[in-house]
């Protein structure tokens, strides 16, 4: 009996430990769990600061705010603190601009969260009757600007708010007076990218919105408002060591007295080595946290955290690596193969630089973007850009390694912007700014190549992020419009068809050549938008019947997108016009694009009833074969080659052997950029099918 009594006893005891165990977990889970939201809110008003007390936004936004600054700044500092909404609140309370995402946010979704939060704004303006948490005070040099952070309900969403009154740094002159501005970072925490966010980085399973109905096992946190009114309650699947514990020691508990003392001795060491496993899942939390998880390398995190530490230490190289045409190859083999070509590129590249570089510190930043921070070797410019494009070579040498991927050989390639400390910017925020103009500058220099940060730089970065806001603004509004150049029977004189081309006079930037916005179109992804508008402009002409036919010019871009063919038919079929009313043009450079894929597109295209044309002829990549792999209707001779014709006799025997070479393969010639009599004589004398005007 007493030997029962003690096995009793025994697992009573166990019993208790494993119940105790598993609330210290659910305890010590809840712990973290509320450190890290908070934390991430403390973050967001620290990394907010840069923003918020700076000449630059203090001049931008309190006289004349200037929407194009506003709205460019608050959508990169939405991006870089990964926040959902943000709001700019004018000193006389009404609202300047709403942001969600990077499109501005509708009035009658903005003035609901402006008026909720009308509380807290006047609390951070110390205004007598606001009932919320006081504001805590940044420190500057020349002032002191307020800033606040809350937990609450806004519309009904559990959401953390970050606010922060702008201020000069220093002193600047013809400010108005008080209140000044205030930013609002707000960010949704019952979102789905928040949630599995935070859940990664602590390592909880499940977590999510709490149910109304509690589920066994789940463990639950509730967090309060500033009066101790519930805002959201999380739930978790609970770690569970106890359950684990009582599982493996209660048959051998039963199995006998003689078993008893063995046995606590066993359950007290697998006590201990949970404890300790929960101690380790805490430290590799915090690893997770700052580690890219495609990769390997340190993320955007762990650069933040340690940049201000290097940045203050000595003078530094920061280098913004962007692989060139990397969408091509999500596009073309999909994102998984992408996402393996990413890794073992980023592997590599890791490997090279800690065979010959050791103090070279590499970060993913985001997509195919990468962070280098090296010693600088000079803090002068001048001096350091030949070491960096040095290094600069030998990293480009690395990453064009051919690399196989679904029965292929891909060989990658990259640009760069390099910046110095302290000499472009004393703070990460700067210096990645800096470095983001350079490499885009260096992308339409030709890619491969590394650029050095210089001012100019960023004012050509100011003026593409203008021409992408711009652009975008012109397809919401229609502001892209489409003339017409007709095309004529060389030999009658009777219209035959007109090309559609696409332009774009801005009431604000004026006049935009085509060459400039076409290009950004396609860097952009809204080609395909600008195509199927001038298509949709296009067809409406054509209910005119004296107009037998219209070109449409097709990028490559446009024959890669899924679902163009669909789109294109459609818009006939609403417009009663059929196929065979429109001819797309394309350029001899797409067809050395992906030659199979787009041949496959072609002939597609060709089936459905359009009519295919190969623009520009004898500028590109002009050969014999493209012609007989492609079927095509029509040959077009660029302009190029009738300047010259009626004055030398070299220009006729060229235009003479493309039309002969056309006629031979059973294809209509047409003429481009005729603009003079002489030139239409020598065309008709030739033997030209059309010609078009310029």
């Amino acid at each position: 009996m007493a030997a029962l009594a003690a096995a009793l006893l025994g697992l009573g005891a166990l019993t208790m430990a494993g119940w105790q165990a598993d609330s210290l977990a659910r305890e010590e889970e809840g712990r973290r769990l509320a450190h890290a939201i908070q934390q991430q809110g403390q973050d967001t008003l620290r990394m907010l600061e840069p923003f918020a007390v700076s000449d630059e936004a203090a001049l931008n936004l309190h006289a004349e705010p200037d929407p194009r600054w506003a709205r460019r700044e608050l959508a990169r500092h939405m991006a870089l603190l990964q926040q959902d909404v943000a709001l700019l609140v004018r000193p006389d309370g009404f609202l300047e601009l709403a942001l969600a995402g990077r499109e501005v946010l509708p009035p009658a979704q903005a003035a609901p969260l402006l008026a909720q939060l009308a509380p807290a704004i006047a609390a951070l303006r110390g205004q007598r009757n606001a009932h919320r948490p006081q504001a805590t005070t940044l420190g500057t040099t020349q002032g002191q600007g307020l800033r606040l952070l809350l937990t609450t309900r806004l519309s009904g969403r559990p959401a953390q708010v970050a606010l922060a009154t702008i201020i000069p740094a220093t002193q600047v002159a013809n400010l108005p007076p008080p209140p000044p501005p205030i930013v609002v970072m707000l960010r949704w925490l019952d979102s789905p990218g928040f949630l599995r966010g935070v859940s990664s980085a602590q390592m909880l399973a499940g977590l999510r919105v709490a149910p109304v109905l509690a589920e066994e096992g789940l463990a639950t946190l509730t967090l309060p408002d500033a009066t101790g009114a519930p805002v959201l309650r999380l739930a978790w699947d609970a770690q569970r060591p106890g359950a684990a514990l009582r599982q493996d020691v209660l048959p051998f508990v039963w199995a006998g007295v003689v078993l008893v003392g063995l046995m606590a001795f066993w359950s007290a060491w697998r006590l201990r080595r949970t404890v300790r496993a929960l101690a380790e899942r805490e430290r590799d939390a915090a690893i997770a946290a700052h580690t890219d998880a495609l990769t390997g390398l340190p993320n955007r995190r762990a650069l933040l955290a340690q940049a201000p530490a290097l940045l203050a230490a000595q003078p530094m190289l920061l280098m913004v690596l962007d692989f060139d045409r990397f969408k091509r190859v999500n596009m073309g083999l999909g994102h998984a193969a992408g996402d393996r070509l990413l890794a073992g590129t980023a592997q590599r590249l890791g490997e090279w630089l800690r065979d010959t570089q050791e103090d070279a510190r590499l970060f993913r930043l985001e997509g195919d973007q990468f962070v280098l921070l090296v010693p600088a070797p000079s803090e002068l410019p001048a001096q350091a850009r030949g070491p960096a494009l040095r290094l600069f070579a030998r990293l480009r040498r690395a990453i064009r390694q051919a690399v196989l991927l679904e029965g292929g050989e891909i060989r990658l390639d990259v640009s760069a912007g390099m910046v110095l400390s302290p000499a472009h910017g004393t703070t990460l925020d700067a210096l990645l700014r800096h470095a983001d103009a350079a490499t885009q500058a260096a992308k339409r220099e030709g890619r491969g190549r590394a650029l050095m940060f210089e001012p100019r730089l960023d004012r050509q970065h100011e003026h593409r992020l203008a021409l992408e806001s711009a652009l975008l603004r012109a397809l919401r509004e229609g502001l892209l419009h489409v003339h017409y150049q007709p095309q004529f029977d060389a030999r009658t004189g009777a219209l035959r068809g007109a090309e559609a081309l696409v332009r774009w006079d801005d009431p604000w930037l004026g006049a935009i050549s085509p060459a400039e916005f076409i290009p950004l179109a396609e860097e952009m992804g809204v080609i395909s938008d600008v195509a199927l508008l001038v298509l949709r402009q296009a067809v409406s002409l054509l209910r005119d019947p004296a107009i037998p036919r219209l070109s449409v010019n097709l990028s490559v871009m446009q024959l890669r997108r899924d679902g163009f063919l669909d789109q294109a038919l459609a818009v006939l079929a609403e417009a009663g016009v059929p196929p065979a009313r429109i001819e797309f043009e394309v350029t001899e450079g797409v067809l050395v694009e992906d030659t199979v894929a787009v041949k496959h597109r072609l002939d597609a295209l060709r089936a459905a009833g359009f009519a295919l044309a190969l623009d520009d002829f004898g500028t590109g990549f002009s050969a014999l074969a493209y012609l007989r792999l492609f079927r095509f209707d029509r040959l077009k001779i660029d302009r190029s080659f009738i300047r010259d014709l009626g004055q030398e006799a070299e220009a006729a025997a060229v235009v003479s052997s493309v039309i002969n070479l056309g006629h031979g393969l059973g294809l209509e010639v047409v003429a481009e950029g005729v603009e003079a009599a002489a030139q239409l004589a020598e065309l008709r004398r030739l033997g030209c099918d059309l010609v078009q005007g310029y």
